[in-house]
C-alpha cells in the first residue's frame, strides 16, 4: 500500500472510500501496512476540533469480529481505522509489539 501524497493512503491493502488519514495515524499506518498478515486498512471518518491533548497520540486497539479497530486520537483530532487479517488474535499481538518497538503508546481492549 503506498503513501501517495501526505496523509492519504492507496494501494492494493486500502479498502473503503475514504484515503485520508490524520497526522497521528501515519505512523501506525504505515507500520501495519508492512505487516504481511495485514490484508487491509480502511480509514474511517475524521473527528476533528477536539480538545487538545498537549501533542499526545493514544491509541485504543481493539479486537471486532471480522477486524482489528484502531482507535487513534490526536493533538485535536482523531479516527477509527480498520485493519483486516485472517487471524485477528495473532495481529492484535503483533501490531501491539511492533506499535511498542516503535515507542507508540497503546491501550489493548
Amino acid at each position: 500500500m503506498a503513501m501517495s501524497k501526505k496523509n492519504h493512503i492507496g494501494g492494493k491493502k486500502k479498502k473503503g472510500k475514504h484515503t485520508t488519514i490524520i497526522d497521528a495515524a501515519v505512523r501506525p499506518v504505515a507500520i501495519a501496512k508492512r505487516m504481511p498478515e495485514i490484508t487491509g486498512v480502511a480509514p474511517g471518518f475524521i473527528k476533528m476540533g477536539l480538545s487538545s491533548t498537549r501533542g499526545g497520540i493514544a491509541i485504543k486497539i481493539k479486537s471486532e469480529r471480522s477486524c482489528i479497530l484502531l482507535c487513534i486520537r490526536g493533538n485535536t483530532s482523531a479516527q477509527e481505522i480498520r485493519l483486516y487479517a485472517p487471524n485477528i488474535s495473532d495481529a492484535v499481538r503483533h501490531i501491539a509489539d511492533e506499535f511498542q518497538k516503535d515507542g507508540i503508546q497503546i491501550y489493548v481492549q
